[in-house]
């Protein structure tokens, strides 16, 4: 038998703490800039659907993206003058949202083995070099259920006030959840991160 349900996230409230520039004028929002998606055994339009989506989800949630054009001649200049890092550490990472004039950075990642496709997201404070706020979920091969789970992780990171939980209790049997197996210990335990709508 199937079980569907549906919520509707909570109200965003997005509080900013920033000192104001001198002559009292307004403080600008930190601009993020997303760096090219890591995903060796994704194809390009899949690879663009989930760049794509991080971008509208930040553009409805009130986070300022530096353009993509600029983020990747930036990351080109920067290796041109010498940057030569690789994009998987987290300073190299932190380096090119300096170079490239971001104050935060959003870094994604997919990892495919045999589970599947795994989607791992990381907000960065650039100039600091820290790690704010790090999801991953193992993605649904069926592509409905894959655009959900997708934004769920996307939210997760940029407004997790959106998100909702779901407390789940299951006895025998194999549980799924937009269709993902769960492991015996998610049987009994609070699932966080989860898109507004409907959800198996």
């Amino acid at each position: 038998h199937g079980v569907r349900m549906s919520f509707v996230g909570r109200a965003l409230v997005i509080a900013a703490i920033a000192s104001l520039p001198a002559q009292g004028a307004p403080a600008e929002a930190p601009t993020a800039a997303v760096l090219p998606l890591m995903a060796p055994d994704l194809l390009e339009p899949q690879k663009r659907a989930i760049t794509e989506r991080i971008r509208a989800l930040a553009a409805e949630n009130g986070v300022v993206l530096q353009p993509a054009a600029d983020t990747l001649k930036g990351i080109e200049q920067a290796k041109k003058a010498g940057a030569g890092c690789s994009l998987e550490s987290l300073a190299c990472q932190a380096q090119m949202g300096v170079l490239v004039g971001a104050t935060l950075v959003i870094v994604a990642r997919v990892a495919s083995d045999l589970a599947g496709d795994r989607l791992e997201l990381r907000l960065l404070d650039a100039l600091r070099g820290t790690t704010i706020r790090e999801v991953a979920r193992l993605l649904p091969k069926e592509a409905d259920l894959r655009e959900r789970v997708v934004d769920g992780v996307i939210l997760s990171l940029l407004a997790p006030q959106k998100t909702g939980s779901l407390d789940l209790e299951a006895g025998e049997g194999a549980l799924l959840l937009d269709g993902v197996a769960l492991d015996a210990a998610a049987a009994r335990a609070r699932i966080e991160g989860l898109a507004p709508g409907p959800h198996d």
